[in-house]
């Protein structure tokens, strides 16, 4: 508001003094010749950070040549900036202005400018640093700095405004306008278009504000990108300027003019890279300016980051992050883009002139080019197709290509694993020649070739080939001078008769350790890294490769890739399940180990290169993707199997070397015992745990590693023991496990005996048989629970904390389910108890699985869910019974099996019997649901058992014959076929004898119950342990007998007549590690430009997206293409929310497009037909189009009257 007052009254000023008295009779006609005074308002912002209390002038041209404007025509004094960099001022010119910031003389009231360069801004006067974000004392540090810009001012009228906004782009810009001769309003808006496209700018260069690095506060809230990206770019130039400079005063006014006379002798056109700087002067480089951009950007997020409440808006910090590979994906292609002199230069951007509606059907027509140039409308049932989408399939053939290649060269992997033999046999000195032929080594049919390698084995040369495959590679390895950065360089060739893949010069690995580590070190085959906390900090990928399609029969016109593949890698640590490892004593169900791995993952990939067919088509692509929280990411871990869960159990040391583990109610579940220390090399270990007790003796003897376990478990007065005895033995080529029996009650091993009944028994004395083979230590370990420095087993902390014993005791935590116990990394003080996590192994189901027995027994039935499952057994006095068994999932199926036992007609005193069963099957599931019911068997009873009774003295025995083509047992008890003729079952195969009617009936039972037992339907139930799949719950898993530390539960022995048990259910176990989750992802943001000739079409195009929920993202499409005939080009970009939905388009020339589907109401009748307006097209505040939609086709409304589809 003091503004527009302070404006109105400097016009009411310029009124009165132009018209002098306000008496009509005094009015003086000026002469012919007289001008009468214009007067133009003027405001902008002066930034590279900030520069406050700076002096404006102006100027006017006069002849082609900047002129300062007289105290008359600037109607004021020199304008100062404030703290905010902004000035305004009313000048008596109408046309071409030039507006210059300079700095004050004045000492007492200096000219500020604010650092805005990431690594700072040199020293004070003081010598003390000055940082990003703070003030330099511009009077004192460079007096003469000075940046322009150029601006065609237009009078006061109406609602005109007149921006000069002040940088180093518009600095550029007008030396660039200046030095072409004749600057007019073209020849400006010319100049700053350029300068604008060179850093990826959108809008008028001038008008466009920098936002304020300095204040990441108001940058969170910061809506304009472009504001944002023009202020780091700012910062990238002073970063650029700062660097390396010796802070004499004026040093970065002379770089600026150094750069100025660069670019003004380059017509415009910036030095990429000081890959192309030819002398030592000052050269300031796009690379250099995007870097410092870019460092710019990371520290402003670091500084959102650490702001909690700043740290909240996570979308706003994916858009720095997404900036943050933006430019380093600018910086490739600008260098792959490079003229032979390493030179880039902006393109003209097209104006539209007229009104409001015709920038809003320019901007239409540009949708509708890049839609036909790329059948986006999808016509491509047409005969005739477009080129973009010919070039595009043919480049997704290519991509198939490379995929099948890269599966089809298996000599390079072939190779590389001979080379990892090779190596270790070299390092233990089984080859000591220099010259190694591969043939016995490579497993490839027909594969030959030979390796050299060179005295100190760390650089090699390969040649190897088999069948139409060929391989020719040289490799080395190089450290640097703190033997902790190795960088393993390698090129070659490798060739079969589909492609030929070649590894230029420059193609090389490293790798960055935290500690330093000798060449000799990492030749030696006994050094290990890890031991001595040796690990990779971070590691580099450079690929500089060729891979070319062979022109064949089918492959008519070939494609060929040359280009470069870099990364930054970070190691990740992740955790797997093992499922080898069987070291625990005793365990109810399966019980991985869960063990750690380190993968890379990249910080940042960058691909740049270029495809080229064989009749000439081309297209250039750079691919960015920037993972901007790979370094330190913890991965999200395990989802349900193996998830950390708390308070499973307790510990509590009684002593140095006894410690009782208890559950959550404070029942000691084990007592763990160190009976003697590893210090003399054999320690032993005690664990008793309910009615077993577990003893290990472990350690090593004569140079081998031993491994004793006794496993004691009474119940009652039923004493079972049981031994595992293992050793490992060390070969010239490797290692070998070996096991050993051992017959007698063990009660110590130590120093090489094993103390059996009372005597010493020498171990080299026992027969150790052959288990198995490894060329690594660590398998067998990890696979049996060996301690691999058993002489540090001091106490009992010191041996629970051991990988093979800190998870090795599984508990049953309530309403947790089963898990193993993690004793703790530091050791509790004597009489402390304290609480430990768990590795989930069998998580605790919401449902139970409810059995329930009738009062005689007869029946019983378990439900989980619609899940049935019942058994029923009807006996009668003669010995012959009925048994139905349900299977059946609540409208999914039923499957019923029903047992017989008949008792024939027979004079003798005991009778003949018929066995059979029946079953019936009924599906009820739909096609296509994931139950998988059994295979329906045969309805009718058409064979079974005839059991003839032989009396054998006092007893019977039964011959069975298999007796088919039965229709039916009728009345009298006979079988009948379908005729009702009686069938003689002497006329059917013989089958065997049994020794009883129960073990005849058992040898045919699949049901597993006892004919002799007292409830064969609740036996039936009681070996049946259910696992069943729930339909939108999982796999289910239910045990009647549940196992825990020092703890089990038989639900089975509560099954009795009358009984209802609620027996608890599992969800079944699975490897649900993830790397991401909902609540943890990698923050990922990427950014693809493709450049291709499609006709008379340059077509620049960039994809860019960051990831901004674990499967949700937000998309830009940059879209520029030249116009056929001229040397300007048209732009937009399209901006897509994959969560909402929302698709948005804006342009240069303040146009914007947003389309929003009208949201429908579930249920509700829509018609197709019917016009529904989805959108509109804005030019600034105005309303240009309104966009419609009628059925599939989309319409464009303009204010005017005009419509047209798009």
């Amino acid at each position: 508001m003091e503004f527009k007052k302070s404006v109105l009254a400097l016009g009411v000023l310029t009124v009165l003094s132009g018209c002098g008295s306000s008496d009509d009779d005094k009015k003086t006609t000026p002469p012919a010749d007289e001008v009468v005074a214009v007067t133009s308002d003027i405001k902008g912002v002066a930034s590279k950070g900030t520069f406050i209390n700076a002096p404006v002038h102006f100027y006017k041209y006069v002849d082609g040549a900047p002129v300062k404007l007289t105290s008359e025509e600037l109607g004021a004094a020199s304008t100062m900036t404030d703290e905010n960099g902004q000035y305004s001022a009313q000048v008596k010119v109408d046309g071409l202005v030039k507006v210059e910031i300079g700095v004050s003389q004045d000492i007492s009231s200096p000219t500020f400018m604010i650092c805005d360069a990431p690594s700072g801004c040199g020293q004070n006067a003081k010598g003390v640093a000055i940082s990003f974000g703070e003030r330099v004392n511009m009077t004192v540090k460079d007096p003469t700095f000075k940046l322009t810009s150029l601006i065609s001012a237009a009078k006061n009228e109406g609602e005109v405004e007149n921006t000069a906004n002040i940088t180093p782009l518009t600095h550029f810009a007008t030396a660039l306008a200046e030095q072409r001769g004749d600057v007019s309003a073209e020849s400006i808006s010319k100049a700053q278009s350029e300068i604008a496209d060179t850093f990826g700018l959108i809008g008028t260069l001038n008008e466009l504000i920098p936002a304020k690095v300095e204040d990441h506060a108001s940058l969170v809230d910061e809506d304009e990108s472009d504001n944002l990206r023009y202020a780091l770019i700012n910062a990238g130039i002073a970063q650029a300027l700062f660097v390396g400079s010796e802070g004499n005063v004026g040093d970065m006014s002379a770089r600026l003019d150094s750069a100025i006379a660069d670019l003004v002798a380059a017509d415009g056109a910036f030095l990429v890279s000081s890959e192309h700087d030819d002398d030592a002067a000052f050269e300031l480089t796009l690379e250099d300016i995007l870097k410092g951009a870019e460092q710019a950007t990371q520290q402003i997020i670091v500084l959102i980051k650490q702001d909690p409440v700043l740290a909240k808006n996570l979308s706003r910090i994916a858009d720095f992050e997404l900036l943050v590979t933006k430019l380093n994906n600018e910086v490739a292609k600008k260098k792959a883009d490079a003229g032979d002199d390493g030179r880039s230069k902006g393109t003209e951007t097209d104006t539209t002139e007229g009104d409001a509606v015709a920038k809003a059907a320019a901007m239409v027509n540009d949708v509708r080019v890049f839609a036909n140039l790329f059948d986006v409308a999808n016509t491509s049932g047409k005969e005739v197709q477009t080129q973009g989408e010919e070039f595009v399939q043919l480049v997704e053939d290519a991509s198939v290509m490379v995929e099948e290649q890269a599966d089809s060269f298996k000599l390079l992997s072939d190779v590389s694993e001979a080379l990892a033999v090779i190596d270790s046999l070299r390092r233990a000195e089984q080859i000591t020649e220099k010259t190694v032929q591969l043939d016995n080594y490579l497993a490839t049919p027909g594969a030959t070739g030979v390796v050299t390698l060179d005295e100190d084995g760390l650089t090699f040369n390969v040649q190897a080939s088999a069948g139409a495959e060929s391989l020719s590679a040289n490799a080395a390895i190089t450290t640097n001078d703190a033997n902790t950065e190795y960088t393993l360089k390698i090129d070659g060739v490798i060739e079969n008769d589909a492609a030929k893949f070649t590894l230029n010069e420059g193609t090389q690995v490293s790798v960055l350790l935290n500690k330093a580590v000798t060449v000799d070190e990492l030749k030696s085959d006994t050094f290990d890294l890890e031991a001595h906390g040796i690990e990779a900090v971070k590691g580099a990928l450079n690929l500089e490769l060729t891979l070319a399609q062979k022109k064949t029969e089918t492959v008519t016109n070939p494609v060929s890739f040359n280009g470069q593949l870099s990364a930054e890698l970070v190691p990740v640590i992740v955790e797997e399940l093992n499922f080898d490892n069987t070291h625990y004593a005793y365990q109810a169900h399966v019980t991985p180990t869960v063990e750690k791995d380190t993968i890379a993952v990249p910080t940042m990939i960058n691909l740049s290169g270029a495809f080229n067919s064989l009749e000439g088509d081309s297209v250039t692509a750079n691919f960015t993707v920037n993972v901007a929280n790979a370094s330190g990411y913890q991965a999200a871990g395990f989802s349900y199997y193996g998830r950390l869960v708390d308070d499973v159990a307790s510990l509590k040391f009684e002593s140095d070397n006894v410690a009782q583990l208890s559950n959550q109610s404070e029942e000691v579940l084990s007592t763990h015992t160190l009976l003697r220390s590893g210090e003399k090399g054999i320690f032993a270990y005690e664990v008793a745990a309910g009615n077993t007790t577990e003893t290990i003796w472990s350690g090593e003897f004569n140079g081998r590693q031993y491994l004793l376990k006794k496993e004691h478990v009474i119940n009652g007065n039923i004493h079972e023991v049981n031994y595992r005895f293992y050793r490992i033995e060390s070969l010239d080529y490797g290692y070998e496990l070996q096991y050993t029996n051992i017959y007698g009650d063990v009660t110590d091993f130590n120093d090489g005996q094993v103390v059996v009944d009372g005597a010493s028994v020498n171990v080299e004395d026992l027969y150790w048989s052959y288990d198995q083979y490894s060329d690594d230590i660590d398998f067998f370990i990890e696979l049996k629970g060996f301690v691999s420095e058993p002489q540090k087993i001091l106490n009992l902390h010191s041996l629970l904390s051991q990988p093979a014993y800190q998870q090795s005791r599984m508990i049953n935590a309530e309403n947790i389910g089963l898990a193993f116990a993690i004793f703790p990394d530091s050791q509790p003080e004597v009489g402390q108890s304290v609480n430990l996590a768990g590795r989930l192994i069998l998580e605790l189901a919401d449902m139970t699985y409810d059995i329930s027995v009738n009062e005689s027994g007869s029946e019983i039935q378990g439900e989980l869910g619609p899940k049935t499952l019942s058994f029923a057994m009807d006996k009668n006095e003669d010995g012959s019974f009925t048994f139905v068994h349900l299977d059946a999932v609540a409208e999914k199926y039923s499957n019923t099996v029903t047992v017989t036992l008949a008792a024939l007609q027979s004079t003798e005193s005991t009778k003949p019997y018929f066995f059979s069963d029946k079953t019936e099957y009924i599906d009820y599931s739909e096609k296509g649901s994931n139950i998988q019911p059994p295979a329906p068997l045969p309805e009718e009873i058409t064979a079974g058992y005839y059991f003839n009774p032989v009396q054998n003295g006092d007893s019977y025995s039964f011959e069975a014959y298999r007796i088919s083509g039965v229709a039916e047992v009728n009345d009298d008890n006979q079988l009948v076929d379908s005729t009702g003729e009686l069938i003689k079952y002497e006329e059917y195969e013989f089958y065997g004898s049994f020794y009883s009617l129960e073990s005849a009936i058992n040898y045919f039972n699949n049901y597993n119950f006892s004919l002799n037992s007292e409830y064969p339907a609740i036996d039936s139930m009681r070996i049946r342990n259910l696992s069943t799949y729930i339909e939108d719950k999982g796999y289910f898993q239910v045990s009647l007998y549940s196992y825990g530390e020092g703890q089990s539960t038989s639900y089975a022995e509560q099954l009795q007549p009358g009984a209802t048990v609620a027996v608890p259910t599992y969800l079944d176990p699975e490897d649900t590690f993830e790397l991401e989750d909902e609540d943890n992802f990698l923050d990922i943001s990427a950014a693809l430009n493709v450049d291709v000739v499609l006709g008379d079409y340059a077509v620049d195009l960039t994809l860019s997206g960051v990831r901004t929920e674990l499967e949700h993202g937000e998309f830009d499409l940059d879209i520029k293409y030249v116009i056929p005939g001229s040397e300007a080009q048209r732009s937009f970009i399209v901006e897509y929310d994959t969560k909402t939905e929302s698709l948005s388009a804006k342009n240069a020339e303040g146009v914007s497009l947003e389309i929003i589907e009208p949201e429908t109401v579930e249920g509700e009748e829509v018609d197709e037909e019917a016009e529904v307006e989805i959108g509109k097209i804005m030019v600034g505040e105005e309303i240009a189009a309104t966009i419609l939609k009628r059925g599939s086709i989309v319409l464009i409304k303009y204010t005017d009257g005009a419509i047209e589809s798009l």
